[in-house]
């Protein structure tokens, strides 16, 4: 089982916006959103996002971005979220960050794509050894397979990060 978590918006007004499209399975958020993936037993568990950050769950992926539309391709036996993050992208995982100007996360294919935009580049950190450097990669386009730790850069071919 798996739990996502959306907080959007802020506490001063003029605050953040959602739309719900329950026909298409689509949701829309607006404005300073943030967003946890992970798997989870209990699906009233309290979510603090603050402190999850400093002690990521193995398998958890958090999402902070300016808007974030989230798309249900499953069914009522398995979900198959997509979500499409765009301004100022932070992806962050218990062994990976990265930053973009837009992030397709694919939950069926365990796939990001970070995508810099029109004038900037998109960053990935891995994290190889706990205490290490992290393993920078950059590139216009990124793939990102989390099951495999495989990647692949804009016009480059894929590569174990073993």
């Amino acid at each position: 089982m798996k739990i996502t978590y959306i907080s959007y918006g802020t506490d001063i007004p003029p605050s953040g916006h959602m739309y719900v499209n329950t026909k298409t399975n689509k949701a829309n958020f607006l404005q300073n959103v943030r967003v946890l993936n992970m798997p989870c037993d209990d699906p009233n568990i309290e979510i603090d996002l603050d402190a999850i950050l400093n002690r990521m769950p193995e398998g958890a992926l958090y999402m902070k971005c300016d808007r974030m539309d989230v798309f249900d391709h499953g069914d009522k036996k398995k979900s198959q979220q997509e979500m499409y993050a765009k301004g100022h992208v932070l992806v962050q995982a218990k062994d990976f960050w990265g930053r973009s100007n837009t992030m397709t996360y694919n939950e069926a294919k365990d796939q990001i794509i970070f995508e810099g935009g029109e004038s900037g580049l998109a960053t990935l950190y891995k994290i190889k050894q706990r205490g290490a450097e992290p393993q920078k990669i950059e590139g216009k386009t990124i793939v990102y397979i989390r099951s495999t730790g495989m990647f692949k850069i804009e016009g480059g071919e894929w590569i174990s990060s073993n």
